[in-house]
This record gives structure tokens, sequence and C-alpha cells, in this order.
């Protein structure tokens, strides 16, 4: 994603049914290769490119599901990072591991969400 190589990262994304794909925005959510090869493409361009730095990413898998989860960061070309959380699931397809599922959120606090602290 650094480089801007959208043909790279959509050959790790299912062309079969069922692919949902949620960005950090209210407005985005995506379904089918279609949809989310076109939007990708477009913010990659936007962006310039952009890298996922990953903190402590949690994987695991059954079968031919796997799933991980972390608190990462977008790292943009000019070195900004901003924090997201995010949450993908793939699918072995053949031989190879792709994406059906990503969310990626910006998390606020329940203050903000709610008008409360509520229990943690």
């Amino acid at each position: 994603m650094r480089r801007g190589d959208t043909d790279l990262i959509l050959s790790l994304i299912s062309t079969e049914d069922g692919l949902i794909w949620i960005g950090t925005d209210p407005d985005e959510w995506w379904t089918g290769y279609g949809q989310v090869a076109e939007v990708f493409r477009a913010q990659l361009e936007a962006l310039g490119g952009f890298e996922i730095v990953g903190e402590d990413p949690r994987g695991y898998h059954q079968g031919d599901v796997g799933w991980v989860a972390d608190h990462a960061s977008v790292r943009l070309p000019d070195g900004a990072e901003i924090p997201i959380r995010l949450t993908a699931v793939a699918r072995r397809e053949n031989t190879r591991w792709r994406f059906v599922q990503c969310h990626a959120s910006v998390g606020i606090t329940n203050e903000q969400a709610f008008g409360k602290e509520l229990p943690a």
C-alpha cells in the first residue's frame, strides 16, 4: 500500500460473493469486489499511498477461515499516523488466503458517543 501497488493489494481480496469492506468514515460500507476495488484504487491514489502499521496483531484460523485484529495506525506519506482498530477475516481459496471482510474504525470515547462514561 505504501508503494500504491493497487493490483497487488487487490489480489489479496476475494472476488467471490460475500465480500464486505467497512472503512473509517460512516459512509464507507462497500460490498462486492467491483465496488471495493473501485474505491480502494481511488482512495489509494487520493492519499498517494499509505501504510498499515501493526501494533500487536493477533491472528487465528480454523480450517479454511482465519481472522485477525489489531490496534494499528495508518501512516500517510507525510509521516502522519492515524490510530485505527482493525479486524479482518480471510478464507483460503484454493491455495491462497484472501480477505472476505475488513473493518477499520477510529475509536471515540464512550463520553463522546453516549454523553457519559460507561463501565469498562
